[in-house]
């Protein structure tokens, strides 16, 4: 996922991927600490799907702060 010789805020690009979880369809969900967003990706594909954030960080309800964890539970929460 992702291929960059730096970092970056694209869909295809990442910038500190601080934690992946791989669900059983094979959906990788990855937490992009640095672009504070959560991009979910199916391999094989050339880009993610923001589906947390997105929009920078921050504090508003909008926004999530730089995280270093990711939980997804078995109904994709």
């Amino acid at each position: 996922a992702g291929f960059n010789l730096g970092s970056g805020v694209g869909r295809s690009e990442l910038y500190y991927p601080g934690a992946i979880q791989v669900d059983p369809s094979g959906l990788m969900y990855i937490l992009d600490t640095y672009n504070c967003r959560v991009l979910t990706w199916k391999a094989g594909e050339p880009i993610g799907t923001v589906v947390v954030n997105g929009r920078g960080c921050g504090s508003a309800y909008t926004n999530i702060g730089r995280s270093y964890g990711l939980f997804v539970d078995s109904s994709n929460n």
